[in-house]
């Protein structure tokens, strides 16, 4: 058989020629059925025509159920978390008509953990020398974004990870001290104590709101001496560390997510786990 000679797709019959395939355990598919599998879904070529058949099935009655479901509360920036607040069920996505997407729906039981990773990314500065050619500042300067990924632990048949960024990747915070950075770690802490209330704890997390000074401007206020979480340096007062620059910590209580232990410390008292951001 030549290099581009047609088959016919598992699901729907139809033919297509080798570059429109999408191969599986034992046999191929078309890219129209294969897109109407869930986006989180991945390793089609360890699985097999049965399983995407049961597959597409659970897709068509997800996007009945979406029908009845109603969220009240919406979490995120540009890629959303719509929750219903009263069975704990929700969709996440990018799109504005969600519904037409068929987003999968995860159930509080399906889900396992909600963890927030912070990336920093640096791009050097540069300026221009006498002769006009671009040069590196002495020394270096840099400027900052500060990316927030949401990671879920899901129980699902078809797929175990969901990943999203909360911020927004148009507008993401520039530095540490800075209000958008605490608005979206206090958005992802939000988030957490959402998805799974009885693990994480959003106690009096959002009552305290920084200006570009570090100020607090509302809520609570923050006094006496305390030790960075991120760096371990032992600040006298203030907000924000003065060895690494990030936010003073609003101390809450909170569940571990890996024992269920409550603490008021960084690291969990029972299994040694670090607190959740």
């Amino acid at each position: 058989m030549g290099l581009f000679d047609k088959k016919n797709c598992a699901i729907c019959g139809k033919e297509i020629g080798m570059l429109g395939t999408v191969k599986l355990e034992d046999g191929v598919i078309c890219k129209n059925c294969s897109g109407k599998l869930s986006p989180y879904f991945t390793g089609r070529k360890r699985t097999t025509v049965k399983e995407i058949e049961q597959q597409l099935a659970y897709r068509e009655q997800n996007k009945k159920n979406l029908a009845s479901f109603n969220p009240d509360i919406i979490l995120g920036e540009k890629t959303k978390v719509y929750v219903e607040s009263g069975s704990g069920d929700f969709v996440v996505s990018s799109y504005t008509d969600w519904r037409n997407h068929n987003p999968d729906i995860i159930t509080r039981k399906m889900l396992n953990a909600c963890d927030i990773e912070v990336k920093e990314h640096q791009e050097e500065l540069y300026t221009k020398d006498a002769e006009g050619k671009r040069v590196s500042y002495n020394p270096p300067q840099y400027e900052y974004e500060y990316e927030f990924i949401a990671h879920l632990s899901v129980n699902s048949p078809y797929f175990d990870e969901i990943h999203f960024e909360i911020s927004d990747p148009n507008a993401r915070p520039a530095g540490v001290n800075t209000l958008k950075f605490v608005e979206v770690q206090d958005l992802g802490r939000k988030l957490q104590a959402t998805l799974l209330p009885n693990v994480y704890n959003y106690n009096g997390v959002n009552t305290v709101t920084y200006n570009t000074t570090g100020t607090p401007t509302t809520g609570q206020t923050a006094y006496g001496a305390w030790t960075c979480p991120y760096c371990g340096k032992v600040n006298a007062d203030g907000n924000f560390c003065s060895g690494c620059g990030k936010p003073r910590p609003v101390q809450t209580r909170w569940f571990c997510p890996n024992c269920g232990k409550e603490n008021d410390g960084q690291f969990c008292s029972n299994c040694g786990r670090q607190r959740p951001l």
